[in-house]
């Protein structure tokens, strides 16, 4: 059973591999992408995840470029985003980008899987949601 797909937008392979390999075994498929241009070209090919992991800091194309873009089209706009970052400000920079929560790195995978489970597009209509810790 998939809990729909994931894209996963960051840099740094083993950030990436980890993130995958957790949250494929929480029944999510994955789709990834080294930077906000290879994201872009996801979903400019029809690509609608039901959540974006987005590194802030990418080369090409980081966060406040790829939100840029997202924002001129309301389907692609309307895919929550979850900011992953190292960054002390990353509260208020994922708030830049549009994002819907946030997750300082290195983060608690228990904290990770929530947070995903409560932005991600595809919950049960009678799911009751709370707030991630």
């Amino acid at each position: 059973m998939s809990n729909g797909t994931i894209l996963i937008v960051d840099d740094d392979e083993d950030i990436v591999e980890t993130l995958t390999m957790v949250l494929a075994e929480a029944g999510y498929s994955i789709v990834t992408a080294s930077n906000g241009e290879g994201a872009l070209a996801h979903l400019q090919g029809g690509l609608r995840p039901a959540l974006i992991l987005l590194d802030l800091m990418m080369p090409v194309m980081n966060a406040w470029q790829l939100h840029e873009r997202l924002a001129g089209d309301p389907a692609l706009g309307a895919v929550p985003i979850v900011a992953i970052s190292g960054d002390g400000s990353i509260q208020r920079k994922a708030q830049q980008v549009g994002a819907a929560a946030w997750l300082r790195k290195p983060f608690d995978l228990v904290d990770l899987l929530e947070t995903v489970r409560h932005h991600a597009l595809v919950s049960a209509p009678s799911e009751q949601r709370e707030e991630p810790r």
